[in-house]
Order: structure tokens, then C-alpha cells, then sequence
């Protein structure tokens, strides 16, 4: 009873925290997303530390991702780095939403434990979940979400190659209905937190031999199974809209890349390789 209160607790404060976010790169789903089997992948840099030397609170919240479907009263999926519980442990967490007979239902979380956690319930039967250390500011990492056997997917965390979770069953699907489902990078409202660069989406599971050599290339590589490579190296003005460039997306299928939603919320910056995109406060 209590892991499932703290479940839905840390869901709840997760999506209150939208409403100190926002999307500032968009994608369409359709066609850069494979429902059933999928990674996403992608290296990222924090520009502030969430804490000061002396323990004070800088940040609470870094916002990475979502997917949002119109009508939906939240996004039904929230990635992010992220302040659980005094005093101060940061995890990532994905947290969602799926529709089964026509109503929405919470999944279970899918989270990381940093190594200032001594003892935690996810420690089972012997076995240490897995520990990161926190994000430092200026140091980049190497993120990876994967799933696999949709609709109702087995989805796995990596930080740096390394599993980072265990595989967690979703209740409900993800992505039942890609139509008018967006996938969106995030910014802070009021901080300008982090870096992205290399984001590269794929149709399959990758496998931990491959997230491994991912992170080793520090360059995401394309192949067969990929959907999206955004290198974030140029944008393109056309009239008003900027949209970035991606080296691959969706191959064989001409697909709207990148959409900036505003324009002074991202900039060009020293990326993993070569550019990156910082993603800056959205109120100046």
C-alpha cells in the first residue's frame, strides 16, 4: 500500500511540474516512433547544478521530454531529472499515462536511484538496484530509454551506457494512437538548465551491447532501424516558423522536422559533438 501511495504520489508532483515547463521543440510522432519497439537516445549536459556547495536548492526540476495528444488533460508521457525526497536525492523519471477502454490510467514509474540513497525498496532479494551518481553541471551523459514487446510495453533506463533501472510492465499502452500524438523537448520556465545534443530515435529496443556502444561513439550513428538523428547543428528559418535539421528522419518518408515553438528559448551551443541546442528560461 505505502510503495503504491508513493507511486502515485510521485506522478502527481511530476505532472503539477508541467506547469513550469515548456515545449520548445516539437516532432511529430507519426513516423519518427515505432508503438510497439522503440529507444530514444540522446546526450544530455546540466549548465546549472541543482545544488549549491552548501546544500542549498538551485533547481528542483530539469524537464527533458513528452508526448502530448490534444484533449488529453496532461502529457501522457513526462521525462525529467528530478528531486524526489529531502534531503535532495535526483533521479530521472518517466512517468505516463495510457488509455485502456477509453480512459486514462497510470502506469508505474520508471526511475533511476542516485548513489546518496543507502537503502531502498527497489533493493530486492539480494540485489542493489542500480546507483548513479548526480549530474554535475557541464558534464555531459549519455540517456537512453528503450521498450519493447508493446502494446504493453517492458520499457529499461540507461544512464551512460549502464542500465540504470529495471524493466518495468506498463499497465497501459504509451502510444495507442500516433495521429496527433507530439513528442517535445522541454524548457525550464525560469532557469536555463540544460544541453541537448545527438538525439537519435529508433524502431527498435536497442540492446544493451548497443547502448553501450552508443555512448561510446559519443555520436549517434544511423542504420536500418533509425527514425529520427537530430544533430542540432543548423536551424532553418522558412517565413516564420524555425524548425531544426535533422541528419536522418524518417527515412524514405518526408516528414516535418523540428519545430521551434519559440524562438528565443533555444540557441546554438557547444554541443557533445560538434553543436548542441541549449535550452533556455522561457520567461526573460
Amino acid at each position: 500500500m505505502r510503495s503504491r501511495f508513493l507511486g502515485a504520489l510521485i506522478l502527481a508532483v511530476a505532472f503539477h511540474s508541467v506547469g513550469r515547463t515548456q515545449e520548445v521543440v516539437s516532432y511529430r510522432a507519426t513516423g519518427h516512433l515505432d508503438p510497439d519497439d522503440g529507444a530514444i537516445e540522446f546526450w544530455l549536459r546540466l549548465n546549472i547544478d541543482a545544488v549549491k556547495p552548501d546544500g542549498a536548492e538551485v533547481i528542483p526540476y530539469y524537464p527533458l521530454f513528452n508526448f502530448t495528444r490534444p484533449g488529453d488533460p496532461s502529457p501522457r508521457v513526462m521525462f525529467s531529472y528530478t528531486r524526489l525526497s529531502s534531503p535532495n536525492h535526483y533521479s530521472f523519471q518517466l512517468n505516463s499515462y495510457g488509455s485502456v477502454n477509453g480512459k486514462l490510467v497510470q502506469n508505474d514509474s520508471v526511475g533511476s536511484l542516485e548513489d546518496t540513497v543507502e537503502v531502498a525498496k527497489a533493493d530486492r532479494g539480494g540485489a542493489r538496484y542500480p546507483r548513479i551518481p548526480r549530474l554535475k553541471a557541464g558534464e555531459w551523459h549519455h540517456i537512453a530509454l528503450t521498450w519493447t514487446e508493446g502494446p504493453l510495453p517492458l520499457i529499461k533506463l540507461y544512464v551512460d551506457g549502464k542500465a540504470a533501472s529495471g524493466s518495468v510492465r506498463m499497465k497501459a499502452p504509451l502510444f495507442d494512437d500516433l495521429r496527433e500524438m507530439r513528442f517535445n523537448l522541454l524548457t525550464f520556465h525560469y532557469q536555463d538548465a540544460h544541453s541537448l545534443d545527438e538525439l537519435r530515435l529508433s524502431s527498435i529496443a536497442r540492446s544493451p551491447e548497443e547502448i553501450q556502444q552508443s555512448m561510446q561513439a559519443g555520436r549517434a550513428v544511423a542504420d536500418r532501424h533509425t527514425l529520427l538523428i537530430d544533430r542540432f547543428e543548423q536551424l532553418r528559418q522558412e517565413g516564420e516558423k524555425t524548425w531544426t535539421t535533422p541528419e536522418v528522419h524518417a527515412t524514405g518518408i518526408e516528414l516535418e522536422t523540428g519545430l521551434i515553438c519559440k524562438r528565443n528559448s533555444v540557441e546554438l551551443a557547444e554541443g557533445k559533438s560538434g553543436k548542441g541546442l541549449k535550452f533556455l528560461r522561457w520567461y526573460k
